[in-house]
């Protein structure tokens, strides 16, 4: 007997001119017993750089020929969610490089920002590192105070009034600036004044998303909505304390809690979410 194969592509959509498409891949045995040779294989992909409406038949016609006989396509922040919060109605705001919010209510999904880094992502690792070469260049030139950014980023360059030509031309230019966050964050810890201006601002603008998130989807604190923080941007105790903070007190009701697994859960996920839901009816398949 031949096994039977069941391959699911999942397909997200976070990306930035900077970075190439990634694919992380699931799979797992299922419906086989202990004696049987023949093994359904139920693998589940996430490819980030695509959009969230993408169709998922010409992808099916490009994978068949290895065996793939079902195709789903969800943007990133769909995984993200499931893996996070996985039924549960609530909000996920994910900030790395980029950032965006997810919620999910009883009968809609709402998308805040991710509309990446020139006309969005607020509170982002690159909106945090963009924001520390501003005071920077602000304390350079008098319009800014004092800050030891100059020292820990602006020795990063041998001409700091050329800094703007050197990142211009780094083909790398996004990653770049947003490595920076994690100098600004540690400053701000460190006590350095207007790093931790620029991290609480960080804070306002994520807790500013998530709440919108939750309001654009109607849940209200009789819901008691499960609130997940993902991130490299949420390791900074300073920001991830403030944006706790206002949470709570825009919607005494919601709940923090921590994740329950990651992206590529929710991708393994995607099969069990029903079509009708609101989730379901943002993830596309084809068969």
């Amino acid at each position: 007997m031949g096994a039977g194969l069941d391959r699911h592509l999942v397909r997200g959509a976070h990306r930035t001119p900077a970075s190439p498409a990634v694919c992380d891949h699931h799979a797992r045995r299922r419906d086989s017993s202990p004696g049987d040779h023949p093994v359904r294989l139920h693998s589940s992909y996430r490819i980030i750089g695509a959009r969230d409406d993408e169709d998922p038949i010409p992808v099916l016609h490009a994978l068949k020929p290895f065996g793939v006989s079902r195709v789903l396509l969800a943007h990133d922040s769909i995984t993200s969610y499931l893996g996070a919060l996985g039924d549960q109605l609530g909000v996920v705001t994910a900030s790395g490089t980029g950032v965006i919010t997810l919620a999910v209510g009883r009968h809609n999904v709402a998308r805040v920002d991710g509309w990446g880094y020139i006309i969005g992502d607020a509170g982002s690792a690159f909106w945090l590192g963009r924001h520390g070469l501003d005071a920077v260049m602000r304390a350079h030139d008098g319009r800014g105070e004092p800050t030891v950014l100059s020292h820990t980023i602006g020795n990063d360059f041998d001409d700091i009034e050329a800094a703007y030509l050197e990142l211009h031309a780094d083909p790398l230019m996004v990653s770049r600036i947003a490595a920076y966050s994690a100098t600004v964050t540690a400053a701000a810890e460190e006590g350095d004044h207007v790093s931790r201006d620029i991290c609480v601002r960080a804070a306002h603008e994520l807790a500013h998303s998530t709440v919108t998130g939750l309001r654009q989807t109607e849940l209200t604190d009789a819901d008691s909505p499960a609130v997940g923080l993902l991130g490299g941007v949420m390791k900074s105790q300073l920001i991830h304390t403030a944006i706790t903070r206002e949470i709570s007190a825009a919607m005494p009701g919601a709940r923090i809690v921590e994740p329950l697994g990651e992206g590529l859960d929710g991708a393994a996920a995607l099969p069990t979410v029903s079509p009708e839901s609101p989730l379901g009816q943002r993830i596309h398949v084809a068969q």
